[in-house]
């Protein structure tokens, strides 16, 4: 990734940046305000999911039509169905707590929710499903099981449901399923 004017680019494009510079007779200074500066990403921790700022001018854009948009969907303010790369940043404590904010957000516009697609792929976020003893089914996203199991125990012990007799974290953790097929408009914790 390289850093450049305050914006974050992926390596495609910071590179063909870095070549044009050099063309029109720009040499590296070592400031990101005047040149881009290559920065290893998969070194790094981010609060938010960040994507390339050429945006549809990436080079290695993201097309949201693979992650569920169709043609006909609308589009609202700069909402695009191309989007710059996802940078391969990693997450931090912050950076996970924001994508799971963001994905249990409703209601959510086409754009909105293929994006989300894309991070849950691109992150491994999971989707975990308890069923309790009085029928119900709740859902949760998550990192990892334990993460999910967390959500699942508030909300169970605040609806005053149980699981097997029980809705401590043992009781849902052994009762607990990754699930890949999401049923539609279900609320995912």
């Amino acid at each position: 990734m390289y850093v450049y004017q305050a914006d974050l680019f992926c390596d495609y494009c910071g590179e063909d940046m870095c070549d044009s510079l050099k063309d029109n007779g720009i040499e590296d200074d070592g400031d990101s305000g005047t040149y881009p500066q290559y920065h290893n990403e998969e070194d790094s921790l981010t609060d938010s999911p960040n994507h390339c700022a050429s945006e549809s001018d990436c080079k290695a854009w993201e097309d949201l039509r693979f992650y569920g948009m169709s043609d006909t969907d609308p589009l609202r303010g700069a909402e695009d169905f191309i989007v710059g790369e996802l940078l391969a940043e990693g997450l931090t404590e912050q950076g996970e707590q924001y994508v799971l904010d963001i994905l249990r957000a409703c209601p959510k516009t086409p754009y909105q929710a293929a994006l989300h697609v894309l991070w849950v792929r691109t992150y491994s976020v999971g989707v975990w499903c308890v069923e309790a003893d009085s029928g119900n089914i709740y859902y949760a996203w998550g990192f990892s099981a334990e993460q999910a199991v967390k959500t699942l125990v508030s909300v169970m012990q605040e609806k005053n449901e149980t699981c097997d007799g029980g809705n401590s974290e043992y009781d849902i953790e052994n009762a607990v399923d990754e699930i890949y097929d999401i049923p539609k408009d279900v609320e995912i914790l």
